[in-house]
C-alpha cells in the first residue's frame, strides 16, 4: 500500500500558505491598502497580493517561516523575477493601474506562542 504522507504534506503546506496570505490581507487592510487581487497567476508567475494605497501598487509575496530572517531568504532572485513579470501582466491588462508607482513588498508571518502569529511588512523588499 502506497503512503499518503507527500499528498499530506504538499496539502498541509498549502493550508499554511492559505492561512499566511489570509493574515497577510489582513495586515495590508488595517494599513489602508486596498485589496486589487490575490493568487494572481500569469504564463510567468504568480504574486500572492496585488495591493493599491494611493497612487502606490504593491505586489506582495507572503512567505510564512519560523523566522523573519528565514522569511525573507525565501524569495530567492529568481522568484523575485517572476514576481515582477506577473507584475508587467498585471499592468498589461489593467492598463488604469499604469500610471501608479510600483513597489514589491514581502509580508512574514511569523508563528508565536499566541492564537495569532508576527506579522512584518517589509516596504520595497527588492527593486527590479
Amino acid at each position: 500500500m502506497a503512503s499518503n504522507k507527500p499528498a499530506q504534506t504538499r496539502l498541509a503546506r498549502y493550508k499554511k500558505g492559505i492561512r499566511a496570505e489570509r493574515w497577510a490581507q489582513a495586515k495590508l487592510r488595517l494599513s489602508a491598502y486596498g485589496i486589487l487581487t490575490q493568487r494572481y497567476k500569469t504564463p510567468f508567475g504568480e504574486t500572492d497580493v496585488v495591493a493599491r494605497r494611493g497612487k502606490t501598487l504593491v505586489c506582495v509575496e507572503v512567505k510564512a517561516r519560523a523566522s523573519v530572517h528565514a522569511a525573507l531568504s525565501a524569495v530567492s532572485s529568481q522568484q523575485q523575477r517572476r514576481i515582477v513579470q506577473a507584475a508587467q501582466h498585471f499592468i498589461a491588462q489593467y492598463p488604469e493601474y499604469a500610471h501608479h508607482t510600483m513597489r514589491f513588498d514581502v509580508i512574514c508571518v511569523v508563528p508565536r506562542p499566541y492564537w495569532f502569529p508576527q506579522i512584518i511588512h517589509v516596504q520595497d523588499a527588492w527593486r527590479p
